[in-house]
């Protein structure tokens, strides 16, 4: 979660997508870590951010808020924050098999 802070530094102009595999927390769970302001920082340096379901987004949003004190808003179809001075999009993209494609 912290690769894209690192890339940033090193890369300024680089464009940078994270997408997170394993679930986001809700931000109940999330503010127990030690280091859940530095994790949130980092995937904010990238210019968009992907979770697998709505949920995820939603608590990513809520976590973002809460600790950082960051809003977004919706612009053209796509939920945006601004963080430094750079628009990071987030998105739902769900990935895995299509089990009817899968049949034979």
């Amino acid at each position: 979660m912290v690769l894209p802070t690192f890339l940033r530094k090193r890369f300024n102009r680089i464009k940078l997508g994270f997408f997170l595999h394993s679930p986001f927390p809700s931000s109940e769970i999330y503010k127990t870590l030690p280091v859940r302001e530095e994790l949130l920082r980092a995937l904010l340096n990238s210019d968009l951010i992907g979770f697998h379901t709505f949920d995820y987004v939603r608590y990513f949003l809520s976590c973002c808020g809460r600790m950082l004190g960051l809003s977004y808003e919706f612009k053209r179809g796509h939920i945006c924050l601004e963080y430094y001075g750079r628009t990071v999009s987030i998105k739902i993209l769900p990935v895995g098999v299509h089990m009817e494609q899968l049949k034979t």
